[in-house]
């Protein structure tokens, strides 16, 4: 190779410098016109998010269709103190229906994804005269109401900055500017402690603010999709505009270019009207068979199929929702049902509860320690909020499964090792039908002490430990028992 074509190929602008480059191919250099393509990132602002949210289908489908599955079974609290926990959990539910809770928060939720976020403040009347302070549960009287608020609504206005605090980086105050329903309204200046929002913080994947967003929130899941979504949209566009077109009309007129050329516009436009109107009307029309010729052009569909649904299959990847769920379509192959499916999305929906669970205690621990609540301000030791199963079985399925569950106690109880009282309480005991198995401990000791018992207390008709119902014979040389001084010689049979 000669040495200055070397030379001039080191100082060469390069292209990349993390991936494989090839000088005779022009793999990896400013020859490869891969080199040219880097990535670029458009936030979805506020005004674009709205609008998406009202007018495409599909968008409202992605931000709608997880928090509808979250809550569409909804949670209920289960308070497992001994004495009134049913009670007090049912009471903790009629005061989260009260609150409309269940719709608040799925309203929140779906805020959080087209947004960037959202806040709920429960209206609480507490002895704190402002907001801005913190909140104490503790001199909560009771909570009246639950308001959201959108991040154009509220921004963040101070942070913590302690290192040392648990909530460092996080905002410590907000300022509320409500949206009232003429617009937006003059700034009001009211400042919000964090303390009194349950706060969805939308998608954040670093600590800086994202461009593009409000003070204090993060990223739209649209912002994550709207590339996808817009080829999606402009692809169904173009079939549709292609479906108008599938079949056109072709009319071949001899000399027609010359007619064009004169002064005969007007009679090839009355021959058209002419043909057309005969051909809508009685769908057939006569033409001069040396001078004139009618077909049609249609259009073909066979490879748009396969095009459209890979488009489908990429959004589904994008937005982490089954193309059968999302798109609402049957499932496709022999034998195929869509439980796959439904299952991983339900795994899905299943961790965003997990992700929900700790804002729904913040509101319940609340309602606990308000004065007005179902404990009268003292919080139970032992509760938990509980999501509904999402999938719930056919009644096919719980029969089958109670018959095979049956069969299982009979095997216990037949082994001793389940009694019928225990049997019953742990099927039957709670709210509702329970496959879970509970132990007795008081019945446990019993069992216990009467298996110790069954094992120290002979037997009646069986010899002593270690004989065998007959007169030993002493072995040589052993000693010979003694006759009982002044009794009776035993009498030979």
């Amino acid at each position: 190779m000669n040495w200055k074509f070397w030379q001039r190929w080191q100082k060469r602008p390069r292209g990349r410098s993390d991936g494989w480059e090839n000088l005779v191919t022009g793999l990896g250099t400013v020859r490869d016109k891969r080199t040219a393509s880097a990535f670029y990132s458009c936030a979805v602002d506020d005004a674009t998010a709205r609008d998406m949210w009202r007018a495409e289908p599909i968008a409202a489908r992605v931000i709608e269709l997880i928090p509808k599955e979250m809550f569409r079974q909804g949670f209920s609290v289960a308070v497992k103190d001994e004495g009134a926990g049913r009670e007090v959990s049912e009471a903790i539910d009629e005061y989260l229906k009260r609150l409309d809770a269940l719709r608040v928060f799925r309203l929140a939720k779906s805020m959080e994804r087209a947004y960037g976020g959202a806040a709920i403040l429960p209206a609480t009347n507490d002895l704190q005269s402002s907001l801005a302070s913190p909140l104490r549960p503790d001199q909560s009287v009771s909570v009246k109401a639950l308001q959201v608020f959108e991040p154009r609504e509220l921004q963040a206005e101070r942070y913590y900055t302690d290192p040392r605090n648990p909530k460092f980086r996080k905002p410590e105050l907000y300022r509320l500017n409500p949206i009232n329903p003429g617009g937006l309204a003059t700034a009001s200046n009211v400042l919000i402690h964090e303390s009194r929002l349950i706060i969805f913080p939308g998608i954040r994947v670093s600590a800086e603010q994202p461009t593009g967003t409000f003070q204090g929130w993060g990223d739209s899941i649209l912002t994550r999709v709207a590339t996808t979504l817009r080829d999606f949209g402009s692809s169904m566009d173009s079939v549709a505009h292609l479906v108008q077109d599938a079949s056109q009309a072709v009319y071949k007129i001899q000399g027609l270019a010359a007619a064009m050329a004169g002064d005969d516009e007007d009679i090839i436009k009355t021959r058209m009207e002419q043909l057309e109107l005969c051909r809508s009307v009685l769908r057939g029309f006569m033409l001069d068979a040396e001078h004139e010729d009618f077909e049609r052009k249609g259009t073909t569909f066979t490879d748009i199929p396969a095009v459209i649904d890979r488009l489908a299959n990429f959004l589904a990847a994008a937005t982490d929702i089954p193309v059968t769920i999302l798109m609402g379509q049957a499932p496709a192959g022999l034998n195929a049902t869509g439980d796959a499916d439904t299952r991983f999305f339900y795994d899905r929906v299943s961790a965003a509860q997990d992700d929900l669970t700790p804002l729904i205690e913040q509101l319940v621990r609340l309602i606990f320690l308000s004065a007005d609540g179902p404990t009268r301000g003292k919080e139970p030791k032992k509760w938990s909020v509980e999501w509904t199963p999402l999938w719930q079985p056919s009644e096919k399925e719980v029969v089958e499964t109670r018959a095979m569950q049956s069969e299982i106690d009979e095997r216990y109880f037949n082994m001793g090792a389940l009694s019928a009282t225990e049997i019953r309480q742990s099927r039957f005991g709670g709210d509702a039908y329970s496959l879970e198995t509970t132990i007795d401990p008081e019945l446990d000791e019993m069992v216990k002490e009467e298996a110790e018992t069954d094992l120290t207390t002979p037997v009646p008709g069986t010899p002593p430990a270690g004989g065998t119902g007959e007169t030993a014979t002493p072995s040589p040389g052993s000693p010979v028992p003694s006759k009982p001084a002044g009794g009776p010689s035993p009498e030979k049979p």
